[in-house]
């Protein structure tokens, strides 16, 4: 798999030289919010609990983590949400 930092721009032609765009489609995602040790945990749960017993499937789409101000990096159990794109 790819794993990519990144950031919202206006426009892929606002990205900074030596970087690249990446647009993440619009989609229905599921949302789950965990922490850093537990990702693990929380992504097989997702696919093998969760979305089964919710009835849904993944697209296969890009996944994404969302680290916004409840994330703080200095505390391991600070929370970030994981993006399941689902159908």
């Amino acid at each position: 798999f790819d794993y990519v930092a990144g950031f919202e721009v206006s426009s892929a032609g606002d990205v900074a030289e030596g970087m690249v765009a990446f647009e993440v489609p619009d989609a229905k995602y599921a949302v789950f919010t965990t922490t850093l040790p537990k990702i693990g945990e929380t992504f097989q749960s997702a696919y093998q609990t969760w979305l089964p017993q919710a009835g849904l499937q993944p697209t296969g789409g890009p996944e994404f983590e969302l680290y916004d101000e409840q994330f703080d990096p200095q505390d391991p159990n600070s929370e970030f949400d994981l993006y399941v794109p689902i159908q």
